[in-house]
């Protein structure tokens, strides 16, 4: 690729992940969402202390930023870009997943489809309460080593 390409790839790519103003926004889900870790389970040892989500919109759709502080202290931040046509968007931030699929049911309920290599591992559900101030998350994800993940978690807005 020539530089001067590569440079406007770049460039698009920056352009297509800036967030959009959340104050012309009317999504529900947009903002700043707290795990709520005491009212939270998971199947098997999460290794989270914190989970930030960070909703946003972006040019291509919407953008959630993740961020897990571990048991032992460590940050990990994740950026998964999706759309709430139900079509498939390539993913990186988890390696039991590569594709991700939402589709809004309602104006405060998603309904995600997770794929590896071209197969079905998963689905997740995110609801929001009518007030708006907590979202309901569960996910089951079957795992490469073949178990299963189970998650029901709830997250206050922050």
């Amino acid at each position: 690729m020539r530089l001067p390409t590569l440079a406007a790839a770049l460039i698009a790519g920056a352009a297509i992940m800036t967030p959009v103003a959340a104050a012309s926004c009317d999504d529900p889900f947009v903002g700043v969402w707290q795990l709520d870790l005491q009212n939270s389970e998971f199947s098997a040892g999460a290794g989270v202390t914190s989970k930030t989500l960070i909703f946003s919109e972006v040019a291509a759709g919407m953008l959630i930023t993740e961020t897990v502080v571990t048991d032992k202290g460590e940050t990990i931040v994740y950026r998964i870009p999706f759309t709430y046509d139900g079509g498939f968007v390539a993913q990186n931030a988890n390696p039991n997943y590569d594709a991700l699929a939402v589709e809004r049911i309602d104006p405060r309920t998603l309904a995600s489809t997770l794929k590896l290599r071209g197969r079905i591992v998963g689905k997740a559900r995110q609801h929001i309460a009518a007030d708006g101030k907590s979202m309901e998350f569960t996910s089951e994800l079957n795992l490469p080593s073949g178990g299963v993940a189970r998650q029901s978690s709830l997250f206050r807005r922050f």
